[in-house]
């Protein structure tokens, strides 16, 4: 069985039978990182190609997203699939669902789900979670389509806006797992968690205070004292600002 694989959450990746797929423009990839976003929803081709070409009038814009799509196609090897990828008529396209198709980011959603989802009386004490949640956070290698910036204004708005979500949705799974590795005293596991949330937002200070604690529980205060530098300059060169009273006060007991 022919398998596709796309992977949103950093750099876009896409493979076929773990082979790395090719494509001529960022149009493609724009389109494809578009319809798998909304796997399985049709999305209509006239906002399709205002996405892509909003500067070209209606027949223009829906003439390049026709010749997009067949290069697309071509990428991804439609024609061998058992099943083509999209389905598409003369109004509509989609990227079809099924289990042939692997999308990072619908792992993602359905791990957070699950575990927003799940009767648990504490996360630290409920093993099935803390597992879904390492693995939603395994998957996030990354700023959302990291590097992908198509030069079009509704595109460039539509991807902040999705990065801007996906990002806070990253944060609040890895602050889960990294309280819920404190609670336990896994310290190193701390470690990990913070550092992910730094390469994400650099200036996130209950990570940067996180660290400062876990490498003065593993017995590195020297290590502790840089992390707290570490957050004062980024602070002061980002947004401004001092670091917060909390983080001045765990300074101090350091």
């Amino acid at each position: 069985m022919t398998t596709l694989q796309i992977f949103l959450l950093g750099p876009l990746t896409v493979t076929i039978n773990d082979h790395p797929a090719a494509f001529r423009t960022d149009a493609e990839r724009a389109l494809l990182a578009y319809l798998a976003m909304r796997q399985g929803v049709p999305q209509r081709r006239d906002t399709l190609a205002g996405l892509l070409s909003p500067e070209r009038n209606d027949s223009a814009a829906l003439t390049y997203l026709r010749n997009r799509l067949t290069r697309l196609r071509a990428a991804l090897g439609d024609d061998a699939a058992a099943l083509p990828w999209f389905v598409a008529d003369r109004k509509q396209i989609a990227l079809r669902a099924g289990n042939d198709i692997t999308i990072d980011m619908t792992h993602f959603t359905q791990h957070i789900a699950a575990v927003e989802r799940h009767a648990h009386r504490r996360l630290a004490g409920c093993p099935t979670c803390l597992a879904r949640l390492e693995a939603a956070v395994a998957l996030v290698r990354g700023e959302l389509l990291a590097g992908l910036n198509f030069p079009s204004e509704v595109w460039e708005t539509w991807l902040l806006a999705q990065r801007e979500h996906l990002q806070q949705r990253a944060l609040d799974a890895m602050t889960l797992l990294r309280d819920a590795h404190i609670e336990h005293g896994a310290w190193t596991s701390v470690l990990a968690v913070a550092q992910r949330q730094l390469a994400l937002e650099p200036w996130l200070e209950t990570a940067h205070r996180a660290l400062m604690r876990a490498h003065l529980q593993l017995g590195d205060r020297n290590a502790a004292l840089a992390q707290y530098d570490r957050c004062e300059s980024v602070l002061r060169a980002e947004l401004g600002i001092e670091p917060e009273e909390a983080t001045q006060q765990l300074r101090l007991q350091i």
